[in-house]
């Protein structure tokens, strides 16, 4: 039988600099300490204070790489060791009663990586920050939910805020969980509030806008002054009161008015006024419609789901993604989070211009391209931004390109384009909302991924695709697409030859996602191969300082790929330096002559 490992790696990274701080815990590393409960533990958390110290991050911006807006706590990665360990035992005992903690503790993870900023989080006035995110709330026309519920948390009552549709039925359990309400408000970014707004649901009603809260070309400020400042004692006070009798309350901003309510089990007897939803918890009353709300959307049934018995589930029936309805008409709201903002209500029975063909290919079906008011790219040059900087709310993924280009092909030529082309977008979207953001990418750079490569002693890859040879295919007008992956430096170069990203940026925060399970694959399979122990404590100089910008890393591979279309161009930088290679058409071989770049440092 194979002996766990009993060793945890513990690394501290600054992207900025390329610094990296590592820990060796293993029995005997670490001190232990004693609580005041009287039990004995290993102090992690202290020990990650100081790597940071030593990375020149602080240790208040430290957040895992997959929760990039998730401070950790440091203090919550002490090991508690067993009721029977003591100072006085013989040292022999105590290291193996440190060895199962450590191996339980590190099963399946034994190499943690933290990510840090050398700058002090700016930690917002309260009341000026959940002002913010109210207008936010009035700007998108969605509601602002404070959400409190008994819970496992020092006050009793576990803390959420989150943006949320009108008649969107309220979530089994917080996103987030806070102890009290100023923590929530201080711990709530604007993208932890949009978690879940994009999740598709069968139970929110889907409405247009009502034409008075239409806004065509973008508007900044909003349409009123902000309001007030919340009082947040007599917030907390009133769901605190709620929650006494209830399995929970909730306070709904929603035409810049503050409606409470508390929540009852599903399974309550007693009326309410919100409708039957499979969710754990129900509103005792449902605020008031908005003044916002529109028409409905038109929807009918998914007729696949009907036939087959699915639904409820977006794996099961791709057309409806699990909703059991289409929808067929859409509200698009653009916006860059700062301000501006436009609405528009998309209807299949607007007096546009007809959509036109624009390919046809071996007598399949047409392709066509809807009227611009259907196209998102004339948007994105409203905003000042890339159509590949089109992203969904939480800023993970660029908007599809039949989206940006108001292309669909038609396999029924008697259908009605506009109304086609609206089903597929609005199908799935909860309250038929289709919200884009249009600013810079969050999170890090390209450069930021490279250092923290070179800094973990791994190696990232560029692979770019060049799609010119399909220029007349509008389906397929994808420029270049991009894959970005942290790879073993000893491994052959371009084993990820899939790129499917429509941008730099895109590919860096898809990598940044799944660096976790990178991680994890870098550790040894076999717990008797110690795991490697990064340690770079100055900033990266000299020679591959001077390849870490974007465009140093990009363009050599850009210029490949273009040379050789449709096929997978890579370009990887190690601490050996940097080097490019390019797929050969038997997608099991590499062209490795004249395709190399070298540059050493």
């Amino acid at each position: 039988m194979t002996r766990p490992r009993a060793q945890l790696v513990i690394s501290v990274a600054n992207p900025g600099t390329g610094q990296v701080a590592s820990a060796n815990l293993v029995p005997g590393a670490l001190e232990p300490v004693r609580s005041p409960s009287g039990r004995w533990r290993l102090p992690v958390g202290a020990l990650i204070v100081d790597l940071a110290a030593q990375a020149g991050v602080a240790a208040a911006t430290l957040t895992e790489p997959d929760q990039p807006h998730k401070p950790i706590e440091p203090i919550a990665y002490d090991l508690s060791l067993p009721a029977d360990w003591k100072p006085d035992l013989p040292t022999a005992y105590r290291h193996e009663l440190e060895a199962r903690v450590l191996a339980a503790r590190g099963a399946g993870r034994s190499w943690i990586v933290l990510i840090g900023d050398p700058r002090p989080p700016v930690r917002p006035d309260p009341a000026g920050h959940l002002r913010r995110l109210c207008d936010l709330a009035d700007q998108l026309r969605v509601d602002l939910v404070i959400d409190a519920r008994p819970g496992a948390t020092r006050s009793g009552l576990a803390w959420d805020i989150h943006l949320a549709h009108p008649g969107a039925p309220p979530p089994d359990r917080g996103y987030q969980l806070f102890d009290d309400l100023w923590a929530a408000v201080a711990g709530t970014t604007v993208d932890q509030a949009a978690i879940g707004l994009d999740r598709p649901d069968p139970w929110t009603p889907a409405h247009y806008l009502a034409p008075a809260y239409v806004a065509g070309p973008p508007t900044a400020g909003g349409e009123r002054r902000p309001g007030p400042l919340p009082d947040l004692d007599q917030l907390e006070r009133r769901l605190t009161h709620d929650c006494r009798t209830a399995a929970g309350a909730q306070a709904i901003w929603r035409d810049r008015h503050w409606w409470h309510t508390a929540l009852r089990p599903a399974h309550d007897p007693a009326p309410a006024a919100s409708s039957t939803h499979p969710t754990a918890v129900r509103r005792a009353v449902e605020p008031p419609a908005p003044r916002h709300q529109g028409d409905p959307i038109p929807t009918s049934p998914c007729r696949r789901c009907d036939a087959t018995g699915t639904g409820d589930d977006e794996r099961t029936c791709p057309r409806c993604r699990g909703t059991r309805r289409l929808l067929h008409g859409a509200v698009l709201t653009v916006t860059d989070l700062r301000g501006r903002y436009l609405h528009l209500n998309w209807r299949p029975d607007d007096p546009d211009p007809p959509a036109t063909i624009v390919a046809s290919y071996g007598g399949g079906p047409p392709v066509l391209r809807l009227p611009d008011h259907y196209r998102l790219t004339g948007w994105a040059n409203i905003f000042g931004v890339r159509p590949h900087d089109l992203t969904g709310l939480d800023g993970a993924h660029v908007i599809g390109q039949h989206l940006r280009d108001g292309i669909i092909e038609l396999p029924d030529p008697t259908a009605d384009p506009i109304r086609a082309y609206l089903t597929r977008v609005a199908t799935g979207l909860p309250a038929g909302r289709l919200i884009v953001r249009a600013n810079d990418w969050p999170g890090p750079g390209l450069a930021d991924l490279a250092r923290l490569a070179l800094g973990l002693d791994l190696a990232i890859e560029i692979t770019a695709v060049d799609h010119r040879l399909d220029p007349g295919d509008p389906r397929r007008r994808l420029g270049v697409t991009w894959a970005v992956n942290l790879v073993d430096p000893a491994a052959p170069i371009g084993r990820h030859p899939e790129a499917h990203r429509h941008s730099v940026p895109e590919a860096v925060a898809y990598c940044l996602r799944y660096l976790g399970a990178v991680i994890a694959a870098a550790v040894p399979t076999d717990p008797n191969h110690p795991i490697p122990i990064p340690q770079h404590p100055k900033p990266i100089t000299g020679h591959l300082a001077d390849l870490l910008d974007t465009a140093t890393l990009t363009d050599p591979v850009r210029r490949l790929a273009a040379r050789h279309p449709g096929r997978p161009a890579t370009a990887r930088l190690d601490a050996t330096g940097y080097r490019t290679t390019v797929a050969d058409r038997d997608e099991g071989r590499r062209d490795n002559g004249y395709d190399h770049e070298w540059r050493r440092h």
